[in-house]
């Protein structure tokens, strides 16, 4: 590769920030050299414990995964300048900057997983995403705060899968039946916060029918106990709901 330093033809060396051996020693003395690696460190541990990974640091640091590692390690006294300030300059997410116990609280990522569902992504596909169980994906999400390392997986499959049309019916029918919005109704910068409103539009109310006959997708069946428990309505409600509409001519 080139030189850094605009016009100069010479070989830039890695080892020297991409400049040629004499425009690299024309740095000030603080531009070059090196420098204690405990700040460094700390700095990579703190990362850490907010839920990011080695190869997430490295992918916004701009320093190879391997030299993360090896300063994480302690295995490094002292890091080069350029290394030192690529890894102070990634901040922890504000939304992962939480009292220091490496948790988050769960609703932002109950809100992604309900919000995949809207557009079709059933909760045992993005287990499976995760390398999780569904009861263990639906466990996680119902708890009152969850550790920021499943905070951020995630929401990387709902970063990955936001804008697709996934492929359950059900899926969708189900987030309709309880409320759940699309990902598009969320603020990227409020998803995570507990007092955010989705911004859903002009969405149309759900009514008793449209419920219902999801509901009768969802579990392939018109039984009023399993429609009742489904929609949060004692079965008799349910019946009387449906003669009610039946004779209107809104339900066959």
């Amino acid at each position: 590769m080139k030189c850094r330093r605009a016009a100069c033809q010479r070989v830039g060396q890695p080892a020297k920030q991409g400049y040629c051996r004499s425009h690299y020693n024309r740095l000030p003395p603080s531009e070059r050299g090196f420098v204690d690696a405990q700040p460094a460190r700390s700095h990579i541990h703190q990362l850490r414990a907010s839920g990011l990974t080695l190869t997430q640091i490295s992918t916004l640091s701009g320093v190879p995964k391997p030299t993360i590692r090896y300063i994480a390690a302690g295995k490094a006294p002292r890091v080069r300048v350029h290394t030192h300030r690529a890894v102070l300059s990634v901040d922890v997410p504000l939304w992962l900057a939480e009292d220091g116990d490496g948790t988050v609280p769960a609703i932002g990522a109950r809100r992604r997983v309900r919000a995949l569902a809207a557009i079709g992504w059933p909760s045992t596909y993005v287990a499976a995403q995760l390398g999780i169980s569904k009861a263990a994906l639906l466990s996680t999400i119902k708890r009152e705060r969850i550790s920021a390392r499943t905070a951020v997986a995630i929401d990387e499959v709902f970063r990955r899968l936001q804008m697709t049309q996934g492929p359950s019916e059900a899926a969708r029918r189900k987030a309709r039946i309880y409320g759940w919005v699309p990902p598009l109704a969320w603020d990227e910068s409020t998803i995570d916060d507990p007092d955010a409103e989705p911004d859903c539009g002009g969405r149309v109310s759900n009514s008793f029918v449209d419920r219902y006959l999801d509901a009768v997708f969802v579990v392939g069946t018109t039984d009023p106990v399993e429609i009742g428990r489904l929609l949060g309505m004692q079965p008799e409600s349910v019946q009387t709901q449906v003669l009610r509409h039946r004779k209107k001519g809104a339900l066959a």
